[in-house]
């Protein structure tokens, strides 16, 4: 990018709230983001409460910041109703007009909506008034993932109610986009669906981008890894000073968890065998699943404070007197 070229997309110090809730009331909020993003498919895993609402609202222009300033392309789309028309949104409420057929509004839209492909066949001749909620939800994704010529596809949480989409069509459509260089951002609290989607995830707590996927140590961010059940945290320090050969940890106090990432899943199970042995830990539970949001947000915590012990130029000594 140019120092003349604007973002694809920026968030400037932006605070704001969702209106996804009861009676439009705020169910999360986003406080002080700061991104700058290019063309990509980019992931943001948490709940509406953590603010993955209020990210999407925002940007596809339906609500504008309290504070700060979000932009597309340099322009900003709550100010831009011509800029809002060229975003493909799938926010949480659908918004889809009460009146006339489903492939009468694809034509007004201008999106050559494949209804076979996508397995919406019989969709697509259905009146508008008559489509349930998870209906609603499939026929808002086939649109915002084909309007003509989009500068932005914003996408609330795409594998929940949207069960009757071919996910096979809907993968390589956003892989079509972010190739022609259209940026795409999904909002999920599934860390899964996230990784097979995204090119780069971020982790959302209560409102604040606390970690991004990369950064976090993870080999794969959401994908496979031992999670052991423990009694506590002097039971947790045992095993993992006895762990060897594994890639990253994630501790979450509240719930007694600890994620193991290795080599493979079958390394971290080996991994984790061997630091039970020898530190004589017992275990609750164990089993293979996929890196949650409450483990990712550990994560996020943990290589943050590591990162500050260490200091600019190396691990930081403390003296004890």
């Amino acid at each position: 990018m140019s120092p003349h070229t604007p973002a694809a997309l920026q968030f400037a110090r932006v605070h704001g709230a969702d209106a996804s809730g009861a009676r439009k009331r705020a169910r999360g909020r986003l406080h002080n983001v700061n991104l700058l993003l290019e063309p990509g498919v980019y992931g943001f895993v948490g709940t509406p409460e953590d603010g993955t609402a209020a990210l999407c609202e925002l940007c596809a222009g339906a609500r504008a910041p309290k504070v700060g300033m979000l932009t597309v392309r340099g322009r900003e789309p709550s100010r831009d109703p011509a800029l809002r028309r060229s975003i493909g949104a799938l926010l949480p409420q659908p918004a889809l007009p009460p009146f006339g057929r489903v492939d009468d509004l694809a034509r007004r839209l201008g999106a050559e909506v494949p209804w076979r492909d996508l397995g919406l066949s019989t969709m697509a001749e259905r009146k508008l008034s008559r489509l349930s909620f998870g209906e609603a939800r499939a026929v808002e994704l086939a649109l915002a993932l084909h309007l003509p010529r989009p500068v932005l596809v914003v996408l609330f949480e795409p594998d929940v109610g949207t069960e009757s989409i071919d996910r096979g069509a809907v993968r390589r459509r956003i892989a079509s986009l972010s190739e022609a260089g259209v940026p795409v951002v999904i909002a999920s609290a599934d860390v899964t669906s996230l990784r097979t989607l995204t090119e780069q995830v971020f982790v959302l707590e209560k409102g604040h981008v606390v970690g991004e996927g990369t950064a976090l140590g993870w080999p794969v961010v959401g994908g496979p890894h031992i999670v052991v059940w423990l009694d506590g945290a002097d039971d947790h320090r045992r095993l993992t000073d006895a762990l060897e050969g594994a890639e990253a940890m994630a501790w979450d106090a509240s719930s007694g968890r600890l994620a193991v990432a290795g080599d493979d899943l079958r390394g971290a199970a080996r991994a984790v065998a061997r630091a039970v042995t020898v530190s004589g830990v017992e275990v609750r539970a164990l089993r293979a699943e996929g890196l949650a949001h409450p483990a990712l947000v550990a994560a996020a915590h943990e290589h943050r404070r590591e990162a500050m012990a260490r200091g600019p130029s190396g691990p930081t000594e403390v003296e004890h007197v």
